[in-house]
This record gives C-alpha cells, structure tokens and sequence, in this order.
C-alpha cells in the first residue's frame, strides 16, 4: 500500500492525507482485497504505517464510514461492511407500486388480538375489537434487513391469502382487490435505536441503529386497511430518492 507524508498535502495531489488515506482502503475494498468482514489495521498501526496523526486516521475512518464502507464496533475495531442498497422509504406513490417488492419476507407471526386504543382510533374500530397483528423480518439480497409489523381488521386479514402473508407486500395485495384502489397516506420516517423487543426479533444488538417508517393504508372511502410499522436497519438500507428523516404526508 502506499505510503503518506505527514504534510498536509503531497505533491502528488492536493488531496488532504485524511483523503488519500480513505480513497487507498475504498480502493481496495472495491477491487475486493478487502471483503465484508475484514477488519481494518488498528488506528496505532495506521500512524505508523502512513506516518500520520490520530486525528488524520480518525478522519479517514469517518470519511470511509459515511461512505457506507466500514462499520466501527466499540471495543472491537473497524470492519468492512456488506455493500448498503438504497431504498426509497419515503416515495408513497413508488410504494403503492411496489417499491417494496425489492423486499422479501420472512412470516414470523401472526395473532388475533384485542385492539389497543391507539390502534383502534388508527384503524378506526372499537377499542377491544378482533385485530390481527402480525410481523415479518425483512430480507434484502438473503440479508435481514429489518422488521414490518402490520396491523388489520380482522374482516380486512381474512380477505388476504396465507401465501401472500408469508410472502409478498401487503399493499400490492390490497391495491389488486379494492376496485377504486387504495392509495397510501401519513406515513413518517424517524432514526433511532432498535427496541429491545425489536432486537431480539431479528437477532441483533440494542444499541443498533435503524430507521423507522410508519404508514397507513386507506381505501378511497377513507377507510383504514392497514397500519404498518416497519424497522430497517441502517448499517444495511440508506435512503434514496427524496426521502428524508422525519417526512410526511
């Protein structure tokens, strides 16, 4: 690998070192000497290695993280990651069209519960009325890529095949047997850390971070058919399109 000088910029190129640094390591991440999973030189062994300062490989790690590149695990290191597919969360319309068909699910569960207040306003029935709740793991290129939980009236559920809920985007299937066709509406887009129960769900660690995207779907009478609540992990989907943290409509 190439060496770098300590000044700030070489006469190569008026790139800072930080700069040099991180284009080396995306370099050979892409031609594939590095593979996810790799883990990067320690950050004593980069100084010495680029005779370069803390602050300048720090900077370079962070170049390269927000790049999507590499992951910093406290306590254990910097790796590479698995390459992040763009996914546009916040376009109702492609939704409604089957953006999430790019999805593929794992059918965790289903139950018949007594409706919560707060879902029983959103889904507009009686508060303690028959609801199905159920949660598929989302998966992208055989990836767990994160968790969809739905909530529908139990006459709305009865009216989806099994298959479909084991496998396919619930909206699709609501679109094909509502004759004026469903169209999508209050959906939000947050950033957080995973839930406990979330976690353990899907299998990974608490402190991970996701983005959260809550949407409803409703008939043109106005009418709730689903409410849904859906995780992605974001070491794994970055947004795409206009999709922006906190938008609505």
């Amino acid at each position: 690998m190439k060496e770098y000088v300590t000044t700030n910029e070489t006469a190569e190129t008026s790139k800072p070192l930080y700069a040099q640094i991180a284009e080396d390591f995306a370099r050979r991440i892409g031609k594939g000497e590095l593979v996810p999973g790799n883990k990067l030189p320690s950050q004593t062994e980069m100084m010495a290695r680029f005779n370069v300062s803390q602050a300048t490989v720090r900077q370079a790690i962070l170049n390269l993280s927000n790049q999507g590149l590499v992951i910093a695990r406290q306590g254990k290191g910097v790796f590479v990651t698995e390459p992040k597919v763009a996914v546009d969360l916040g376009d109702s319309e492609a939704l409604a069209n089957g953006n999430t068909a790019t999805f593929t699910y794992e059918h965790l569960g289903s139950d018949l519960i007594a409706a919560p207040d707060r879902m029983a306003e959103i889904l507009q029935i009686e508060p303690g009325s028959h609801m199905i709740r159920c949660r598929r793991r989302l998966l992208l290129q055989d990836r767990t890529a994160g968790l969809e939980t739905c909530n529908l009236p139990f006459d709305v559920m009865q009216t989806i095949r099994p298959e479909v809920i084991a496998s396919a985007d619930l909206r699709l299937e609501l679109t094909k047997d509502v004759t004026a066709g469903p169209y999508r509406r209050n959906f939000r887009i947050s950033a957080g850390q995973v839930t406990a129960f979330d976690a353990e769900l899907i299998g990974v660690p608490t402190e991970t971070t996701i983005l959260q995207r809550e949407d409803t779907t409703v008939d043109r009478r106005g009418r709730p058919l689903l409410m849904s609540r859906s995780v992605f992990l974001a070491d794994i989907v970055t947004l795409a399109g206009d999709a922006q943290v906190g938008m609505g409509e």
